[in-house]
C-alpha cells in the first residue's frame, strides 16, 4: 500500500489517472476505484503492473531505482531490486508470485522490467 497524490484525471480514458508517488509522476490504469477521486488529493492505493505478452526482465549493472515512461501510452520500464516476490523501486513495491516461481535466480538482484501498464487499486 502506498499513499498517492492524484495529479490528473483523463477526459478521454476513464481509467487513466496520473499520480505522484515517491517523486515519480506515473500514468496509471485504475482497475478499482470504489469512490470518487479528486485532483490534488491523497489516497491509499495498491500499485501493480500488467504484462500482456512475454516478460522482458533482465539483470542490470546500475543500481539506480527508476520508473521510465515509454511512448505515449501506459508502458514503463521499472528499475529496482527483487526481494522474494516483490520488485522494489524506491518505496514502491510491485508484488507478483512469478518473481519466486520463474525468476527466483534474480532474488536480491537489480533488474529492469518492461510493463504494459502500471495499475492502481484505490483502497
Amino acid at each position: 500500500m502506498n499513499n498517492i497524490l492524484v495529479c490528473e484525471l483523463s477526459d478521454i480514458i476513464e481509467e487513466e489517472v496520473v499520480i505522484k508517488v515517491d517523486g515519480f509522476n506515473i500514468i496509471c490504469f485504475a482497475n478499482i476505484c470504489p469512490y470518487k477521486i479528486e485532483i490534488n488529493k491523497e489516497y491509499p492505493a495498491d500499485i501493480g503492473f500488467t504484462i500482456l505478452d512475454e516478460w522482458n526482465i533482465k539483470e542490470e549493472n546500475s543500481e539506480e531505482s527508476n520508473i521510465i515512461h515509454i511512448g505515449n501510452g501506459f508502458k514503463y520500464y521499472l528499475y529496482g531490486r527483487i526481494n522474494e516476490d516483490t520488485l522494489e523501486v524506491k518505496s514502491i513495491k510491485f508484488q507478483d508470485d512469478i518473481f519466486l516461481t520463474d525468476y527466483a535466480y534474480l532474488n536480491g538482484k537489480f533488474v529492469s522490467l518492461l510493463v504494459d501498464r502500471i495499475t492502481l487499486e484505490f483502497l
